[in-house]
């Protein structure tokens, strides 16, 4: 039990890593939330889905990588370790650059008119909110997919892990824990959007980069350790 629970922790805070660094997608997510509330959870299942893909897939392909590598397992973990550090680094700095304590909070789409004569109330919301919620899962769901950082990111993570994440279904464990943890963060901010609506601000979402990246950089560190003898 306590491998499942620690493979289950590293796939949540492998999941929130990747989830919590608000880019254009979690940008969008908000924007879709202001407008229409059942389209943005649909959205933010799409891309907890993606991401679980994509951590599925790294983690069939990691533990081969690492076999194959095995004379060199902790120089392999080592080169993981500088991928994931080099994109903390990078959206530490990108979230320092974009740190803009005074700008004003991500402004509501302009209102919309209701129902016009003719229309359902159905086709309606469905302009407001761009699209059915089906629509709107499917264009998440490709944004999330052209999205080369999380492959990357997966693929660094499973690769220096190894087997462990190929023996006693360790893997479905893993990749499990990282769709809830993503799951759960889309729609928390889905969520909070909603609610707060115009008062989400610039700071906030420099906040879930820089904490988000903060996550990547210990997990790097933690995929170094040990470091390869020379």
């Amino acid at each position: 039990m306590g491998d499942i629970a620690e493979t289950a922790v590293a796939g949540a805070v492998a999941g929130l890593g990747v989830a919590l660094p608000m880019g254009a997608v979690g940008v969008l997510l908000v924007q879709q939330a202001l407008r229409d509330y059942r389209g943005a959870v649909a959205g933010a299942a799409a891309v907890a889905l993606v991401d679980m893909v994509y951590a599925g897939a790294a983690t069939a392909l990691g533990p081969l990588v690492a076999s194959a590598l095995a004379d060199i397992e902790a120089w392999v973990r080592l080169v993981s370790a500088v991928v994931l550090g080099v994109i903390a680094v990078r959206g530490l700095l990108a979230a320092r650059a974009s740190a803009q304590p005074d700008e004003a909070p991500i402004a509501p789409p302009p209102p919309v008119a209701t129902d016009a004569p003719g229309r359902s109330p159905g086709h309606t919301a469905a302009q407001r909110g761009g699209g059915s919620p089906a629509r709107v899962f499917l264009r998440f769901a490709a944004l999330t997919l052209i999205n080369p950082t999380t492959a990357l990111y997966f693929v660094a993570l499973t690769t220096a892990q190894g087997a462990a994440l190929g023996a006693g279904g360790m893997g479905v464990v893993f990749v499990a824990a990282v769709f809830a943890a993503s799951l759960v963060w889309q729609q928390a901010l889905v969520g909070v959007s909603a609610y707060a609506g115009a008062r989400l601000t610039n700071t906030a979402r420099v906040w879930t980069f820089r904490l988000g990246f903060m996550l990547v950089a210990v997990y790097a560190l933690k995929v170094a350790l040990p470091l390869p003898a020379l």
